[in-house]
């Protein structure tokens, strides 16, 4: 049994430099919660009943899963922020919330996988990218990118669904599935998240490319309709397969989540046409290794 971080929540008059070190409380995990003061920001903490033959050995650090998810809640208030044409320390803090994703990756192999089995059936759209930027950054790392590139690529991943900022909450919080009308709003957003991060500086033009291109399929199907036969950045691929993948491991209102087995017995289907091929079983290793390293 673990203790971790419940809840958060932010209250007016959060400061850069508070969010900056709460960002680096929740990637080092190395302050015991009970003695972390924040002014703007609560949090809860939870504590599992321990059974009698377990040790103290440790009991006071946070586990990293947690700490993770914890940052559900930071990088909620980032994105809206970011949406509205967010300041450099916005993409700053961003950019700490993948350096926490990196360091859990280096300390626990099998995060992502850990990730999927934490899923909040609230603010979707704000797990889903912390999630997608894990599993990003794991396919990265099984590809032996160098860390300088896995902070960029983390980063465009995370921030891949920006433009749903700008579509309406009873679109994106639809109990049911949405109809035409509401498909065709909804995939207005690569192209409204493309002109908001042309707006700001992300340190590259990465986040740019991957939010317009992450809805494009590998055999150009997808959207937004594009005439031109370039070929798409290849962590726009990489981005794509682990938005299929974590959309379809998700709960939704209106289905169940599915299985790893059946997640990936749809997605191989999409081999060579929904996905690129060699990026797509780079995919399927590292889930593989994930499942079988957390014991699934």
């Amino acid at each position: 049994h673990e203790k971790g971080i419940e809840k958060i929540s932010i209250k007016e008059g959060l400061t850069s430099g508070e969010l900056k070190r709460f960002v680096y409380f929740l990637a080092t995990g190395k302050d015991d919660a009970r003695g972390a003061r924040f002014e703007a920001i609560d949090y809860g903490i939870i504590q599992a009943i321990k059974s009698k033959d377990e040790t103290e050995e440790g009991e006071s650090t946070l586990s990293r899963s947690h700490i993770l998810h914890g940052a559900t809640e930071v990088l909620k208030d980032l994105l809206k922020s970011l949406a509205k044409g967010g300041s450099g320390t916005s993409v700053s803090s961003a950019q700490e919330i993948v350096a926490s994703i990196m360091q859990g990756i280096r300390q626990d192999a099998h995060l992502f996988h850990r990730l999927m089995q934490m899923q909040s059936h609230d603010d979707y759209t704000v797990t889903h990218s912390l999630n997608v930027s894990a599993i990003v950054v794991a396919q990265a790392t099984a590809l032996g990118l160098p860390e300088n590139r896995l902070q960029e690529i983390g980063l465009a991943a995370m921030l891949h669904d920006i433009g749903k900022e700008k579509i309406p909450s009873e679109i994106l919080q639809k109990p049911g599935k949405i109809n035409p009308l509401e498909f065709a709003k909804m995939a207005e957003h690569p192209v409204a998240g493309a002109k908001v991060l042309r707006k700001m500086d992300c340190g590259s033009d990465l986040p740019l490319i991957v939010a317009f291109e992450h809805h494009i399929k590998y055999d150009r199907s997808g959207y937004p309709k594009e005439s031109s036969k370039r070929k798409l950045h290849p962590v726009s691929y990489m981005t794509q397969i682990a938005d299929v993948y974590d959309a379809l491991r998700t709960y939704r209102p209106y289905r169940d989540s599915l299985d790893i087995k059946t997640t990936l017995s749809i997605m191989e289907k999409g081999r060579g046409t929904e996905f690129e091929p060699k990026l797509y079983d780079n995919f399927l290793r590292t889930v593989l290794a994930d499942q079988a390293g957390a014991g699934a």
